[in-house]
């Protein structure tokens, strides 16, 4: 592998077989600050199959992907491995077939760009809104899930609704980005709670405006800015549709979600 940190580099695949076993090597060493357990890392990617195809690559795309160091979700190697690593390092690792679960193995390189602490307890911060009437309402107490509750008479929508509860300050969230976010989610018809981030530790994380969440997250959070509190409703072809996601959601649900929008990293504005 040849190039510079933060530059598309040259991978070449040696001839035979690529062993049995997950491997790292550190190729470049990095300076910067040093990444700790939680930390919310930003790394450009790039992906080889063992027969040298490519298997993604984020700096032709400019949008990074951003791991939490530690996480249970990611491969040992780059998820432990990175613990303790600095800003600066590239990474590369080995994963064989058995791992993939594909043909053949997967030759990755991390090149490790930022590191940040997000506190998974953090919460919107700005100046409130006053909605309008006609819509859920939300009573919110620091580090609880929201309370909603679905006024008599309000009617659930037949379109996506977004409703600034909080305007926050920072930065404009932008599609392929990953969130770091609180929610609570709520059936529109009782109000009665089926989820929230609360009741699994604090902040989550997941990429937006791609598919990886239900399309009326993907429509309503780009485009809001970090630290808002926002009100979404959703009817059901903005949510899980006539599938639902038992058994909490049931087939053609009206939801409503408080977001609050505590960070957003990578993407194109990396």
């Amino acid at each position: 592998m040849t190039g510079a940190f933060g530059q598309k580099p040259d991978i070449k695949i040696p001839k035979g077989k690529s062993g049995d076993k997950t491997t790292t090597k550190i190729l470049i060493e990095g300076t910067g600050d040093v990444i700790k357990d939680k930390d919310y890392v930003v790394a450009d990617t790039v992906g080889k199959n063992w027969d040298g195809t490519d298997a993604g690559n984020s700096y032709d795309t400019k949008t990074p992907e951003v791991f939490q160091a530690g996480s249970q979700e990611l491969l040992k190697e780059i998820g432990q491995g990175i613990i303790g690593k600095k800003v600066g390092t590239r990474m590369l690792v080995v994963v064989p077939a058995k791992v993939t679960q594909e043909k053949q193995a997967v030759v990755l390189m991390l090149d490790l760009k930022s590191t940040k602490t997000i506190d998974g307890k953090a919460e919107a911060k700005g100046a409130a809104v006053t909605p309008p009437a006609g819509l859920p309402v939300a009573k919110v107490e620091s580090g609880k899930a929201a309370e909603i509750s679905i006024p008599p008479g309000t009617t659930a929508p037949t379109k996506l609704v977004v409703q600034p509860l909080i305007e926050g300050t920072g930065p404009v969230v932008q599609k392929g980005q990953t969130l770091v976010a609180q929610y609570t989610g709520a059936l529109f018809d009782k109000g009665t709670k089926f989820d929230s981030s609360w009741d699994h530790g604090g902040a989550t994380a997941f990429k937006i405006g791609v598919g990886q969440v239900v399309p009326g997250w993907d429509e309503g959070l780009v485009g809001q800015k970090v630290g808002s509190r926002v009100l979404l409703v959703l009817p059901a072809d903005k949510g899980y549709g006539a599938e639902g996601k038992p058994p909490t959601i049931p087939a053609n649900s009206t939801l409503v979600f408080v977001v609050d929008i505590v960070d957003a990293l990578g993407g194109t504005a990396a």
